[in-house]
């Protein structure tokens, strides 16, 4: 046991063609580890988030700050490296080999061979038949599991299914063809493998004390042990059937116990570090700019230690351009003229000085510099002049003197002022025929409602880099053009256009972002997913704000972050969306 600064106790048969992926290798948590630097085993950490999560089923959708938890006992298929690029992480490799209709290596299936000799916590392997489950699952035929309405089932539209080759590998097909597989895999680190009794749980079952929507389970470095109700306290354990050893042959995690806290406010992260009450913490720059300031000052001093992501997520004010909301209401969105209205008279500069805190740099276009898909073509500018005469069409279009709309904001109060300073600037910047009417909803909620048709001006963070076909789900019309999806969508009561945050019906901007997926050459699939930007921008369907990061800060006694190994694939992200895993996290006596 370890003591806290305040005096506390610790809480304590088919050709391969294209193979991409690694083969087995020795297992390195940390690449470099000297005497001086040993780690100790032990101890307990306490880590604040901002959200609680919903629950744990896959119908469930949880905000970045409330899935730190699930990161700790899940892991992926393939996940992404501090460059980008998604290596085989529980799958050892993935090949393109030739499609059974076709006979030919179109992309539309690939076979995944899994690692050998790693469990679930509840002790069962991981194997080809557990792989297929969860691909079931994830495409919604998993009777329970998921149901209508569930967003994992059309992100995972294009997938039409698994067939076992032999008890560690898979085949994967594809409706459309996907040209690099391991994004699909990752799926910015929510295609997480689940157990075959996790997934096998009776509809019944779910809202009990191991049900999914109050439990989960996984092969990662540590497992559940508790779960209060109201889910601001989720305790975790290590896992006993952890694969992974250290470069020194050392079993990990390192830690007996991670402790999960929820502290809305960051500024009592802030504090509840200062006092040794928590030993880490996560933020994100989108409110917290002020604690980052702090934060890295104390960093600088050697008082504090941080870790941040690097500022490749994007966030935009969609604009949705259904003709009516889900409530019957008119949206004025509907029309060009208003949305080019808000985006021409959104002084994005001003935005970003003053609510950006000198951390945060503007984004001038949808996507960032890091992505295949960043161009600055069909991109409309802060100009006054020309957003007002947009804003007279507008005016004109939905016969009223005053564009009026909700404002949707997170409850927390630096979100609450971002807000603020945006309807103040748009009814300044139009002589106040702009009007928002803020509305503080809880982020879980706002997810669900965003997805639902709910708003018209809707304030949200789904798009990232270096990669697209994450961002891809939220950026199409709808998932597929494929004959054989829509059938099969509309017999599963479930709409193509479900994560199309903008709703829009340009068939052409899905059709580019389709052929740059199949494409192998990310060299030849930039152009095209270029030009279907070009056509997002120039029908004006959302509002860039800044280049984004996230960030976690830890005590002194902190020791791990940001060093994770991804066996021989190279470094982990120093820092996601979500945080960061715990696997190889030690504190210094």
């Amino acid at each position: 046991m370890t003591t806290r600064r305040t005096g506390r106790l610790r809480r304590t048969g088919i050709a391969v063609a294209i193979t991409v992926g690694a083969t087995a290798v020795p297992l390195a948590a940390n690449s470099s580890l000297s005497a001086a630097t040993k780690p100790v085993k032990g101890g307990t950490l306490v880590v604040a988030t901002k959200d609680a999560p919903v629950g744990f089923c896959l119908n469930q959708t949880n905000s970045n700050a409330s899935e730190i938890s699930v990161h700790q006992a899940q892991e992926t298929l393939f996940e992404q490296r501090v460059d980008g690029k998604t290596v085989p992480y529980l799958a050892e490799s993935a090949s393109a080999i030739a499609s059974l209709d076709t006979g030919t290596v179109d992309y539309r299936t690939w076979r995944v061979k899994i690692r050998p000799n790693i469990k679930f916590s509840d002790g069962t392997p991981l194997n080809a038949d557990n792989v297929i489950l969860n691909i079931t699952a994830w495409r919604g035929r998993v009777a329970g599991v998921t149901g209508a309405g569930d967003l994992a089932v059309i992100a995972n539209g294009n997938w039409t299914g698994a067939r076992k080759v032999d008890d560690l590998t898979v085949d994967i097909t594809f409706d459309l063809p996907i040209g690099d597989i391991g994004e699909s895999l990752y799926g910015s680190g929510r295609q997480r493998i689940r157990s075959t009794a996790w997934l096998s749980q009776k509809v019944a079952d779910q809202g009990s004390a191991k049900g999914c929507k109050n439990w989960f389970d996984g092969t990662g470095p540590f497992m559940m042990e508790s779960i209060n109700t109201d889910k601001t306290e989720i305790v975790l354990v290590r896992n006993p059937n952890y694969w992974r050893k250290d470069a020194n042959g050392v079993q990990l995690p390192y830690l007996d116990k991670v402790i999960i806290k929820v502290v809305s406010e960051g500024v009592q992260r802030v504090n509840g570090l200062k006092t040794g009450d928590y030993d880490v913490a996560w933020f994100t720059a989108e409110v917290d700019t002020t604690q980052y300031k702090t934060l890295s000052r104390m960093a600088k001093n050697k008082k504090m230690k941080l870790v941040q992501s690097k500022p490749e997520y994007f966030p935009q004010i969609f604009l949705n351009t259904s003709e009516k909301l889900v409530t019957g209401a008119a949206n004025p969105f509907s029309s060009l003229d208003c949305r080019k209205a808000v985006i021409q008279l959104f002084d994005r500069a001003s935005y970003v000085k003053a609510r950006g805190n000198g951390v945060l740099k503007a984004n001038d276009t949808v996507l960032g510099s890091v992505t295949p898909g960043y161009t600055k073509a069909g991109m409309f500018t802060f100009d006054k002049t020309a957003g007002n005469a947009s804003l007279d069409k507008c005016l004109t279009a939905i016969g009223k003197t005053t564009l009026e709309f909700s404002a949707p904001h997170d409850t927390n109060l630096d979100s609450q002022k971002n807000m603020e300073f945006i309807a103040t600037m748009m009814a300044t910047n139009s002589n106040n025929r702009i009007k928002l009417n803020l509305r503080a909803i809880p982020t879980n909620t706002i997810i669900l409602q965003y997805f639902g048709n709910a708003h018209a001006f809707q304030p949200f963070q789904v798009l990232e880099g270096p990669g697209m076909s994450f961002n891809q789900l939220f950026l199409k019309g709808n998932i597929s053009s494929s004959p054989r999806a829509a059938a099969t969508f509309k017999a599963l009561g479930q709409p193509l256009n479900l994560l199309s945050v903008s709703k829009h019906k340009f068939t052409d901007l899905d059709l580019l972002y389709e052929k740059a997926l199949a494409n192998p050459k990310p060299a030849n699939a930039a152009k095209d997913f270029q030009a279907a930007m070009k056509i997002w921008q120039e029908n004006a369907l959302s509002i860039p704000t800044w280049s984004l990061f996230y960030f976690m800060a830890g005590g002194k006694q902190v020791n791990g972050m940001g060093e994770l190994q991804l066996l021989k694939g190279g470094q982990a992200k120093k820092a996601s969306n979500w945080g960061i895993k715990m696997t190889n996290i030690w504190l210094s006596k």
